[in-house]
């Protein structure tokens, strides 16, 4: 059961889009109708500029990484699991 919810745990905190969060706090505006209408960090760059475009980059991959250190820390993850 643990391993249910650190799975959809760290799903949802790689859903999470700062770009949309750093967006309307920056620009008081949805990223997804400025730019290409992407949440990503390329019109995050575009729409608000290098250093917070830089940001939302930092962000994702900071999601990402603590994602992976929740799921190593809590399912003492082994790569053993994939010869088995």
């Amino acid at each position: 059961m643990l391993e249910i919810i650190i799975c959809l745990l760290t799903y949802l905190l790689c859903a999470i889009s700062p770009s949309i969060i750093l967006s309307k706090k920056v620009l008081n505006k949805d990223i997804r109708t400025l730019g290409s209408k992407n949440a990503g960090t390329t019109n995050a760059i575009r729409t608000m500029g290098k250093k917070w475009g830089a940001g939302v980059f930092a962000l994702d991959i900071l999601k990402v990484i603590l994602s992976y250190v929740i799921f190593i820390i809590f399912l003492e993850f082994e790569f053993n699991f994939i010869i088995n």
